[in-house]
């Protein structure tokens, strides 16, 4: 194990994948911080503009925004793409890449999607919880 984690990602991959591995590990992802939906519409244009209505896909706008952009940045993004697109992002990435840049893609929508199903299940249980405790409360 005496390689750098960069330089081992960089021998074992190649192209665009290994362009997403090195940017996931630079860890250059902005902090959740808020929704800017302006900048979701852009990105989800730019994300259509790259992939959908071009012949072929510009990779390297894809990975800046799905490797920059905060998960809930993501999420407005994702959600502002399907408007645009009459896709979901997944659909798009499926169509538009292959292989192992495919998957890669694939797993970051799956975690942002994850990540806001575990939060909006945590509020509802959090919410129901205070509920709970409140008419126990005023019963007593």
């Amino acid at each position: 194990f005496e390689q750098d984690l960069e330089e081992a990602l960089c021998s074992d991959t190649s192209g665009y994948f290994r362009r997403l591995l090195v940017s996931l590990l630079t860890a250059g992802r902005e902090p959740d911080e808020g929704v800017d939906y302006g900048r979701a519409e852009e990105d989800a244009k730019k994300f259509f503009e790259a992939g959908e209505a071009r012949w072929g896909t510009e990779e390297a706008e894809l990975n800046a925004i799905l490797c920059l952009r905060s998960r809930s940045q993501l999420a407005a993004t994702f959600y502002e793409f399907e408007k645009l697109a009459d896709k979901t992002i997944e659909e798009s990435i499926k169509d538009e890449c292959g292989g192992d840049l495919q998957e890669g893609y694939l797993a970051i929508v799956v975690v942002v999607v994850v990540v806001l199903v575990v939060v909006a299940v945590v509020v509802v249980v959090v919410a129901i919880a205070a509920v709970a405790l409140t008419t126990t409360t005023t019963i007593s």
